[in-house]
C-alpha cells in the first residue's frame, strides 16, 4: 500500500512479509514518515534512538486505525486513501 500511495517502504526489500528491524536498521534507513498500526504512539515517541530519524525530527509519526490496514477487506481502500493523504501532507512524493 505504501508504494500504491506514492511512498517507498524502508522494508520493501525484505523477503519476509513481516520483517523485524533492529533500531539500528531503522535509524540507518532514516524513514521520512512512520505509520503506527498498533495504538502505540506514546511508546514510539519514547524511543530515544528513533528521535534522530527524519520522521521523528519533523513530526511525521502517525497512528492509524489498525483495523483498516491489517484486515484484507474492502476497507483497505479507506486505508489507502488515508495513507495517500498522510504522504501528500508531508510532501511525498515530491
Amino acid at each position: 500500500m505504501i508504494v500504491l500511495a506514492g511512498g517507498e517502504n524502508i522494508a520493501g526489500d525484505s523477503p519476509n512479509p513481516w520483517p523485524m528491524f533492529s533500531e539500528e536498521l531503522v535509524i540507518e534507513r532514516d524513514p521520512e514518515v512512520v505509520i503506527l498500526t498498533s495504538f502505540n504512539l506514546s511508546e514510539a515517541l519514547a524511543r530515544e534512538a528513533w528521535k534522530v530519524t527524519s520522521a521523528f525530527r519533523n513530526g511525521h509519526v502517525y497512528e492509524v486505525n489498525p483495523d483498516l490496514y491489517s484486515r484484507t477487506t474492502i476497507r483497505l481502500l479507506d486505508a489507502l486513501a488515508e495513507l495517500i493523504e498522510i504522504l501528500d501532507r508531508v510532501g511525498i512524493p515530491e
